[in-house]
C-alpha cells in the first residue's frame, strides 16, 4: 500500500468531525440526565421562580388532600424558622408541640398549570415541605427548598415548645441575628391533644 498524505489528512478531518459530533451528543445527554428532561426549567432562565412567586394563603391551616412530606429542608430548625419568618412573616399557626411547631401554607401559580399548594412546617423529622404527591408539586417543592436554603435573610424570633417523647422543653430563636437553641428536662409538659 502506497502512503498518501492527502488521504490520511482527509481521514483525520472526518474523524475529528465525528468526534466533535459525539462530544456534542454526550454533552446534550449529560444535560438532559441532570435535569432538563425532568422539566426543571421552572427554576432556570426567563421562567425562573423566585421567592416572591410563593404566596402565603392565610385562609388555610392545611392543604386539602395533601399526601404529606415531599422533602426535608437541609437546615437546622432554628435557622429554617428564622428564614421562613423573614421571607413569609408569621406562620399560619404555631404550637408548643415541637413535633408540630409551625406551618406555612404557600401557593405558586406557574404559567402552565393551576395553583400548587405547599406546606412548609416543623415536624418530627425537622423542617420539611409537604404537598400533593405529583410531579408539579415536587418540582415546586424542590424550587422552594433551594430558594429557602440559599436565602441569607433571617428574622429575630423566640420559640418555646416541648418534645413529649423525651420530656424536654425547647427554647430556640434568633436574637440580634444570632441563633440559639436550648433543651432542658421538663417534668410537666402540657397536653397537646
Amino acid at each position: 500500500m502506497k502512503y498518501n498524505g492527502d488521504t490520511l489528512f482527509e481521514n483525520l478531518k472526518e474523524v475529528t468531525a465525528i468526534m466533535k459530533k459525539l462530544l456534542t451528543l454526550m454533552l446534550l445527554v449529560s444535560l438532559c440526565l441532570s435535569g432538563c428532561a425532568l422539566g426543571n426549567n421552572v427554576s432556570e432562565g426567563e421562567n425562573a421562580m423566585t421567592i416572591s412567586d410563593f404566596k402565603k394563603d392565610t385562609s388555610l391551616t392545611s392543604i386539602p388532600e395533601s399526601n404529606g412530606k415531599l422533602l426535608n429542608l437541609d437546615l437546622e430548625s432554628v435557622i429554617a424558622y428564622g428564614r421562613l419568618r423573614a421571607l413569609f412573616g408569621e406562620p399560619n399557626y404555631e404550637t408548643q408541640n415541637s413535633e408540630d411547631a409551625y406551618s406555612y401554607i404557600l401557593f405558586v401559580e406557574p404559567e402552565s398549570s393551576e395553583k400548587i399548594y405547599l406546606e412548609v412546617y416543623e415536624g418530627s423529622s425537622g423542617p420539611a415541605i409537604g404537598g400533593l404527591n405529583n410531579a408539579e408539586s415536587l418540582q415546586a417543592a424542590e424550587t422552594l427548598k433551594k430558594l429557602i436554603e440559599e436565602s441569607e435573610e433571617v428574622a429575630d424570633y423566640q420559640y418555646e415548645g416541648y418534645y413529649q417523647d423525651l420530656d424536654l422543653k425547647i427554647s430556640m430563636g434568633i436574637k440580634n441575628g444570632v441563633p440559639y437553641y436550648n433543651e432542658e428536662p421538663c417534668e410537666e409538659i402540657p397536653d397537646f391533644q
